[in-house]
């Protein structure tokens, strides 16, 4: 989720993990569905008013 709320591309989160492009695109696929945003912008705004833990 750190990786969608700075921004960064599907392949640039892709080889910063060592995965796919498609399994990146796959998993924001899910965490849009799961939030019920509709877009990365949306999803990487409401991550940001989420408290983190430490």
């Amino acid at each position: 989720m750190a990786h969608v709320v700075a921004g960064r591309t599907y392949g640039k989160i892709a080889r910063t993990l060592s995965i796919s492009g498609k399994t990146v695109s796959s998993h924001i696929s899910h965490l849009l569905r799961k939030t019920g945003t509709s877009n990365r912008i949306e999803l990487s705004r409401l991550a940001s008013r989420i408290p983190r833990e430490v």
